[in-house]
């Protein structure tokens, strides 16, 4: 049978029942003892001693500088004068004080404190793990030791964790995390854009925050918002971006692992020991690099080497791509961008790149420089821009612009290849020996004889023939390999040809 809490108003000293006593006392100093039970004791005026008991109490002595005493149990306390006492046991369970004026745990047992009101007030932990949250005015948290938990609240807090491995949570522009060397591991949950201070390792962007930064510890920085951006600054950090948005992930100077998630990521890379971590399905990512970059068995999709807008000389960079559709872009030094298999894009820009694509449908552009260009199979497009360019077609229906400069153009497959801007007298055409035989044979001195245009007469000579086609106006020409003088007709087309017809001298023989 339970028994029902007993209501009393009463001057000096009461002790409760067994039960759960609600006792409230008078303007005088009064003295409770709340026995067993749940008890909730109230003062009012005076200086109160109030003692909970066993039970988890609630005592609050009112106007007074009282003290207060909680037993066993998770008692809870109510604070609102600088000269309350408030006194636990150890093992006396989890117990909390309310405070609407600044108040130190001190070396109680009482492990949580809450700032009520609206003054600007501060609260001190003890050698326990303590929570400590703050009201809505500007406060100062002291941690001590302990793991403690430390919430300043929405005014522009200070907060000190002291020793132990201490979580504080920010929502303020203006909060301040203060930890010294060897104090612990520590981690920031923030839901406004944040930067690590000194010490401090870890931070976790909550709710909207969008922005968060390290500093020169091995942090570990987490994002959970749309669009979120995490720096990592020195150190080898470890990043993780949102799950399901796209995130920007740049690790800072140390080896550092970025994870991304479902959306289209990026990431900024500076160090050999950076890793990206992807998965599969995992959006369209970037990887900005100023070193040599390989994606590698990753599911990352594009490479950008270096910044093209530095006025600090540019790096020779190398970037290797992955079996997914890559986007693969240079700087302005020397670059090496191969593709592999995919769908890719290699861009050169400034330098004397070469350009190495994959299996599939491919599209390269040198840019400035002399560059070499080779499209792998598939039927790629291939540009080299200004400079001297070396183009190489290998699979079908590839298509060459060779660009201002003398360039070359090298045909290794029986497919129909295409040369877009051909200049007689300049550029040149190399031909496989190995791939189209009929006589051919690498190094040969083609004459007369070997060469020759439908309307001039049919060559001569003993082995292989070449026989340029003038097609119609705006179609382009055609250069074949007639073996047996029966002409272009029965011949291999060797490739598609728009610009000026080839002299003798502008054909060359490979292996």
């Amino acid at each position: 049978m339970s028994i029902k809490p007993k209501l009393v108003t009463l001057l000096a000293v009461f002790d409760g029942t067994d039960g759960d006593d609600h006792i409230s006392g008078t303007e005088a100093a009064d003295q409770f003892n709340g026995g067993l039970g749940n008890d909730k004791l109230y003062g009012r005026g005076g200086d109160d001693v109030l003692d909970g008991g066993a039970g988890d109490d609630q005592l609050n002595g009112g106007l007074g500088a009282d003290r207060m005493v909680g037993g066993a149990g998770n008692d809870i306390y109510i604070v609102d004068n600088i000269g309350d006492r408030v006194v636990e046991a150890s093992g006396g369970g989890i117990d909390t004080v309310k405070s609407s004026v600044s108040f130190s745990l001190g070396g109680s047992f009482i492990e949580n404190l809450t700032l009520t009101g609206d003054g600007r007030i501060d609260g001190t932990g003890n050698s326990l793990s303590n929570t400590l949250i703050g009201n809505r005015a500007a406060n100062t948290l002291y941690g001590l030791g302990g793991n403690d938990v430390i919430d300043g609240g929405f005014g522009a807090d200070t907060m000190y964790g002291g020793t132990g491995n201490d979580t504080y949570y920010v929502d303020n522009l203006m909060d301040r995390v203060i930890e010294n060397a060897g104090e612990g591991t520590d981690t920031v949950r923030s839901s406004v854009t944040f930067t690590l201070s000194d010490h401090v390792e870890n931070l976790t962007l909550t709710g909207t925050a969008r922005s968060g930064s390290g500093n020169a510890l091995n942090n570990t920085l987490r994002g959970e918002s749309t669009g979120v951006a995490l720096y990592g600054l020195g150190g080898d950090d470890r990043l993780e971006g949102s799950a399901t948005h796209g995130s920007l992930l740049d690790g800072g100077t140390g080896a550092d692992m970025m994870i991304g998630g479902l959306g289209n990521d990026t990431y900024y890379v500076d160090n050999v020991g950076d890793r990206i971590v992807e998965t599969g399905n995992g959006g369209v990512d970037t990887v900005y690099s100023s070193i040599s970059f390989n994606l590698g068995g990753g599911f990352a999709n594009n490479i950008t080497l270096g910044d093209l807008e530095s006025d600090t000389p540019q790096l020779d960079l190398n970037g290797l791509g992955n079996s997914l559709d890559n986007i693969l872009i240079g700087n302005n030094g020397r670059n090496r961008l191969e593709g592999k298999a995919g769908k890719d894009e290699l861009y050169g820009h400034g330098g004397d790149d070469t350009l190495l694509a994959g299996d599939g449908t491919d599209l390269l552009f040198g840019g400035e420089g002399n560059d070499y260009l080779d499209g792998g199979l598939g039927n790629d497009r291939m540009e080299g821009g200004a400079g001297d360019d070396w183009l190489v077609a290998r699979g079908y229906n590839n298509i060459m612009t060779g660009g201002e400069g003398i360039d070359r153009f090298e045909i290794r497959a029986r497919a129909s290849s295409s040369i877009t801007d051909f200049r007689p007298g300049e550029d040149y055409i190399l031909i496989s020996a190995a791939v189209f035989g009929g006589g051919l044979y690498a190094g040969m001195d083609l004459e007369e004889e070997d060469f020759y245009q439908p309307d001039g007469g049919p060559a001569t000579g003993d082995h292989g023939r070449l026989v340029y086609t003038q097609g119609v106006p705006g179609w382009g020409s055609s250069l074949h390999l007639d073996p047996d003088g029966s002409g272009p007709e029965a011949g291999i087309t060797i490739t598609l040809i728009t610009g000026g017809a080839p002299l003798l001298e502008d054909i060359i023989i490979v292996a």
